[in-house]
C-alpha cells in the first residue's frame, strides 16, 4: 500500500510537469509568429521552430532525466521499504521490549513525579495545617488573653467597687458613729442642762429613787405624787397620782403618741402635752382661756391658789396670775428671757433665765439648807405638799 501511494504520487508529479511544459511551448510558438514581415517571420518561425525543437528536446531530455530521477527515488524508496521490512522478528521484539521499557521508565518517572508532587502537596498541606493550627492556637491564646484581661478588669472593677462600697460603708459607719457621738454629746449636754442627779424630800422617796435615772426628761410633783417622763417615750409615777390623770395616761392606746411634757399642782390640777402636740389640763378659767390661744407652750406652773399659774412660751413670752411677790420682783428687776418657772402650794418658787441665772425661795429651812449647798449646780426645782420638793443638779 505504501508503494502504491508512492507510485501514484510520482505519476501525479510527472503529469503535472508535462502539462506545464506543453503550456510553455505553446506560449513560445505564439510569440514567434508575430513578426511583421513574412520572411523575417518565416525565418524567425524557422529559428524559433528550431529553437523550440531544441528546447522541446531539452525539455524531453529533462523530463526523461526527471523521470529517471523519479524512478531512482522510487527505487530508493522501495529499497528503503525493503530494508525496513527486512528487520527480523527478534529485532522487532527487542524494539517492542525497549519501547515497553522506555514506556515503563516514563510511567515510573511520572509515578515518581506524582509521588514527589503528592509529597510536596502533603508537605504544603502539613505546613498549611501547622500554620492553621498555629493561627488557631494564637487566636485561642488571644481569646484567652482577652478573657483574662476582661476577667482581670472585672475583678479590678469589682475590687474597686467593693473598695468603694467598703469606703462608703466605712464612711457611713463613721458618719453614724460621728452622728451617734454627736447625739451622745448633745444628749450629755441636754442631760447636764436638765440635771443628772436628784436631791429631794418627797413622799414615797424609795419609789422615787427606783424610777429616776438621768434619761428622765421631765419630773413633776403635785400633792403626794411624783411622775417622770423618759427619753424615747414612757412614763412612771409614785402612788397618789390624780386618778383622772392616771386614767388618761394608763388607759391610753399604745399606738397613740405618748406624753412629752407634764406639770402637777395642788387641788388636782395638771397639764399634759402629747408628742403630737395635743394637750389636756385641769385649771382655772383664766388658765383655760390662755391655753386655748394655742400658743406653743414651754413650761407651766400651778401656784398657791386655784387661780394662780405661770406659763412660759416657746417664743420667750410668758403669762402669769397670782404669783408670789418675789417672783414678780425678779421679773421686774431682770429684763432677761425666762427659761422656766416652778411654783409651790405654800409660796415656794423657782425661776431660771436663758442666761443661766436661777432663783429659788419660799421653801422651809431644811429644804433651803439642802438646796443652798448645791449653789450654781441647781438646774430645776419642783414642789409638792407638806414642804416636799425635788431638785435636779449636775
Amino acid at each position: 500500500a505504501e508503494e502504491r501511494l508512492i507510485q501514484e504520487a510520482i505519476q501525479a508529479e510527472e503529469e503535472e510537469e508535462r502539462m506545464r511544459r506543453r503550456k510553455s511551448g505553446i506560449s513560445g510558438i505564439t510569440e514567434v509568429s508575430s513578426f511583421t514581415t513574412e520572411e523575417l517571420r518565416q525565418q524567425r518561425i524557422q529559428d524559433e521552430i528550431d529553437s523550440e525543437e531544441r528546447r522541446v528536446q531539452e525539455a524531453i531530455r529533462a523530463e526523461e532525466e526527471e523521470e529517471r530521477a523519479i524512478v531512482r527515488r522510487r527505487q530508493s524508496a522501495l529499497s528503503g521499504l525493503t530494508e525496513r521490512s527486512s528487520f527480523t522478528t527478534e529485532e522487532l521484539r527487542q524494539q517492542r521490549i525497549q519501547d515497553d521499557i522506555d514506556a515503563e521508565e516514563r510511567r515510573v518517572q511520572e509515578a515518581i513525579r506524582a509521588e514527589e508532587e503528592e509529597e510536596q502537596l502533603m508537605v504544603r498541606r502539613q505546613s498549611l495545617g501547622m500554620a492553621s493550627s498555629r493561627i488557631r492556637e494564637e487566636k485561642e491564646a488571644e481569646k484567652w488573653r482577652i478573657q483574662e484581661e476582661m476577667a482581670s478588669s472585672r475583678a479590678r472593677e469589682e475590687k474597686e467597687a467593693d473598695s468603694w462600697h467598703m469606703q462608703e460603708e466605712m464612711q457611713a459607719e463613721e458618719d453614724k458613729r460621728l452622728e451617734y457621738l454627736e447625739q451622745e454629746e448633745l444628749m450629755r449636754e441636754e442631760r447636764n442642762f436638765r440635771g443628772r442627779y436628784l436631791e429631794f424630800w418627797l413622799d414615797h422617796s424609795n419609789r422615787v429613787s427606783q424610777i429616776y435615772n438621768e434619761r428622765s426628761t421631765c419630773i413633776a410633783c403635785g400633792g403626794k405624787a411624783t411622775i417622770m417622763l423618759y427619753e424615747g417615750g414612757g412614763w412612771n409615777a409614785t402612788n397618789g397620782l390624780n386618778k383622772q390623770l392616771y386614767s388618761k395616761l394608763a388607759g391610753r392606746n399604745q399606738a397613740l403618741p405618748g406624753p412629752s411634757y407634764i406639770a402637777l399642782g395642788s387641788q388636782n390640777r395638771y397639764y399634759v402635752k402629747f408628742e403630737d402636740g395635743r394637750c389636756q389640763w385641769v385649771g382655772c378659767d383664766a388658765l383655760s382661756q390662755e391655753l386655748r390661744k394655742h400658743r406653743p407652750l414651754k413650761t407651766i406652773a400651778f401656784g398657791e391658789t386655784w387661780n394662780s399659774y405661770f406659763i412660759v412660751y416657746e417664743d420667750g413670752g410668758y403669762s402669769y396670775k397670782g404669783i408670789p411677790y418675789h417672783v414678780n420682783d425678779i421679773i421686774q428687776k431682770n429684763q432677761c428671757e425666762i427659761e422656766c418657772v416652778s411654783l409651790g402650794p405654800k409660796g415656794e418658787y423657782f425661776m431660771k433665765m436663758k442666761n443661766g441665772r436661777v432663783w429659788w425661795g419660799g421653801m422651809s429651812y431644811n429644804a433651803m439648807n439642802k438646796v443652798n449647798r448645791l449653789k450654781d449646780r441647781v438646774k430645776f426645782i419642783d414642789f409638792g405638799e407638806n414642804e416636799t420638793f425635788v431638785c435636779r443638779y449636775t
